[in-house]
């Protein structure tokens, strides 16, 4: 079996997702890259008894509608659709690897398949790398990861197939005519 590419990229992954808001709380978080920052103090620090947990200070009333100005409709959006596409990726890829890894049980003795087991193992660590990457995203949406090509591996992986599969059908003509040239000596 010959694969075609995996999703390549998201364009969000190069994309610093910060919000939109032009609130005053807004413009001062996105101005000084505290996006993730203050993301990750208000997860852990749900219940604060209206004190800021860093510096103890009086919280204003408005603290929950300033947060939630923050993480708008559309950086919400936009986080979405790495965790998306982070699933996507990540089944796209678990169903190709699951076919290749299989591929490489067969008992076809002819074949030599050191370097296809090579390349196999390189693009599941590119992959590694890449999920590590996303998920690096999903954790500081305001930063931008860069995905490793695994394109030019799976190409590779696509041409050791192709070769496999042609010595595969090379010998079986050769088996094939064998029989035939025993029947016709066969009186």
């Amino acid at each position: 079996m010959v694969f075609s590419m995996l999703a390549a990229t998201s364009p969000l992954l190069e994309k610093s997702i910060v919000s939109s808001s032009n609130s005053t709380f807004a413009e001062f978080v996105k101005r000084y890259q505290t996006n993730d920052w203050v993301r990750h103090g208000h997860e852990h620090f749900k219940s604060t008894d209206g004190q800021c947990p860093y510096c103890q200070q009086a919280l204003p009333d408005d603290f929950e509608e300033q947060i939630s100005s923050i993480f708008d409709d559309q950086y919400q959006s936009d986080l979405n659709a790495v965790k998306n596409f982070k699933t996507q990726y990540q089944h796209g890829l678990s169903t190709m690897i699951g076919i290749l890894d299989s591929n490489a049980l067969t008992s076809y003795s002819k074949l030599d398949l050191t370097e296809y087991k090579d390349k196999l193992e390189l693009l599941k660590s590119l992959a590694n790398d890449n999920l590590i990457k996303i998920n690096d995203k999903i954790k500081e949406p305001s930063s931008t990861v860069t995905l490793t090509d695994t394109d030019s591996i799976i190409d590779e992986i696509n041409g050791l197939i192709t070769s496999s599969n042609q010595q595969i059908k090379n010998n079986n003509e050769i088996v094939a005519g064998k029989t035939a040239k025993k029947k016709k000596s066969a009186p």
